[in-house]
């Protein structure tokens, strides 16, 4: 409905346009057909889409002296797929009693409508004493179709659109022949003449007296140019005969994006910063600076890989500028520099070693042991013993296994106040173990146990380490260690 509407309308107008130059072209030269006159040859002319035919323009001057003419064509510019231009200036010289010729040339559009205009072309003396004398006639164009089978519509849904924007495009044949016939397709982005992408070609069956489509979506890439596009179908016959062509333009909006990021690595002895910035736009950056600032002290350790521009101090820092000449979309350009600390690396180290040797103290899972005892070390003497465990990691502790030994010259009293350990009597005295699932981080658990002197000590009673083995997080097998305990 919508192709058959403006068929109608520029029909209607274009016959209007026909009538109006006929009824004008009689009337001037009636009024002047005794000083000049103008005729037009073919006055008729049927021209193929896409071809150029020319017609002959003939003025004379019937004056009995000299006189210059200026030909005009009216209208003037492509009105109805048709676009006519004189074959040379359009001021003319003419002699008493003389005539020339000249040439108008009428070029038809690809997608120029099968339809009848017309053209007023008028002969005016440029003379200020003839300034009224004129001659007009009109040529009328016909416009038919090279074929029966043509590009009916180039439709996009968008004629503006962003980096990474979509459009929808869509091709209709017509085909106006009764049997069905087979085609080509194909459809291009161009920018000033210079192929951008190609899109994939379509083969199309299209049915007699009827209208087939190509459909594509096509994705504006996120660095694509800005500017103005056209879009080419061209249509070709299955023996890759050319039918006929259409194009359409959009245009694609610039986007000014510039994305800055850090990145610090190390050396050794200096800090290395390296400052990247990409043009995440479609337009080409130009003369603009990257900007670094530190402060007085730090500016004294800093050396730069890449060379500043410039370097400002003021109210204590120090700012150095790199200009950038030109960045293109999509690329990437980067400045360098070290913060240069031996000094300052030395004190880390040290600072670092006391944070590890005491985070290693804190945070490691510990066991201690104590006792209580009045009075000398006689026979029979009971002496309570303590052990502390302490899980001081931020996990939790598996599988643990407490071990303490009493040496020979004493033994195991058999009551218990916590947990009651495995005993075993060897030839060393006696060895205890505890077995206890788990610690959650920083629980603590307290064993005791008595024993008794089995003789008077003269001196001391060297009572030794006690032990505990458990499983990490990364379930490694650790052992620790209480100090051992001289009783006196």
């Amino acid at each position: 409905m919508r192709t058959t509407k403006v068929l109608a309308n520029s029909t209607l107008l274009a016959v209007a346009m026909v009538a109006a130059g006929l009824c004008l072209s009689a009337f001037v030269q009636a009024a002047a057909a005794d000083e000049v006159s103008l005729s037009i040859s073919p006055s008729d002319i049927l021209i193929n889409n896409t071809e150029i035919k020319s017609v002959d323009i003939t003025i004379t001057n019937n004056q009995n002296f000299a006189d210059t003419f200026s030909l005009s064509v009216w209208p003037s510019t492509t009105w109805a797929g048709i676009t006519p231009n004189l074959e040379r200036y359009s001021i003319i010289n003419l002699e008493s009693k003389s005539s020339e010729t000249v040439k108008l040339y009428l070029s038809a559009a690809a997608d120029a409508e099968p339809i009848a205009t017309s053209f007023l072309v008028t002969a005016t003396s440029t003379s200020v004493l003839t300034k009224n004398v004129s001659a007009s006639a009109t040529v009328i164009v016909r416009t038919q179709r090279r074929t029966s089978v043509y590009i009916s519509d180039l439709f996009i849904d968008k004629y503006a659109l962003d980096p990474e924007d979509c459009m929808n495009i869509r091709v209709d044949v017509t085909n106006l022949n009764p049997a069905t016939e087979s085609y080509k397709l194909s459809t291009v982005i161009t920018k000033d003449m210079t192929p951008v992408n190609r899109l994939e070609d379509d083969l199309l069956d299209v049915d007699g007296k009827s209208i087939g489509s190509a459909t594509h979506s096509y994705c504006i890439g996120k660095y694509m140019e800005n500017g103005e596009y056209t879009l080419s179908a061209t249509l070709k016959s299955s023996l890759n005969k050319l039918i006929d062509t259409r194009s359409v333009n959009f245009r694609v909006s610039p986007k000014v994006m510039l994305t800055y990021g850090k990145s610090v690595s190390y050396t050794p002895f200096a800090q290395i910063k390296t400052i990247t910035v990409k043009n995440e736009g479609n337009v080409v950056e130009e003369d603009f600076y990257i900007t670094e600032s530190v402060s007085d002290f730090v500016s004294k350790l800093f050396y730069p890989v890449t060379t500043p521009t410039s370097v400002e101090s003021a109210d204590g820092k120090v700012s150095y500028s790199w200009k950038i000449d030109q960045l293109p979309p999509g690329e990437e350009t980067s400045v360098t520099y070290e913060i240069r600390f031996v000094s300052i690396w030395f004190s880390g180290i040290v600072i670092a070693i006391v944070v590890y040797i005491a985070f290693t103290y804190v945070y490691t899972p510990r066991i201690s042991k104590g006792f209580t005892m009045i009075g000398p070390l006689k026979r029979g003497k009971e002496i309570s013993m303590l052990l502390e465990l302490r899980n001081s990691t931020l996990y939790e502790i598996k599988n643990i296994v407490v071990s303490d030994s009493i040496p020979p010259l004493a033994s195991l009293v058999e009551k218990f106040d916590t947990m009651r350990p495995e005993a075993k009597k060897t030839d060393a005295g006696t060895e205890l173990m505890w077995k206890i699932k788990s610690l959650k981080p920083f629980e603590e658990r307290v064993l005791t146990y008595r024993i008794k002197t089995n003789v008077d000590v003269i001196g001391s009673l060297h009572l030794p380490k006690a032990g505990m083995e458990y499983l990490n997080q990364k379930r490694q097998t650790k052992i620790v260690s209480s100090k051992a305990i001289e009783l006196k």
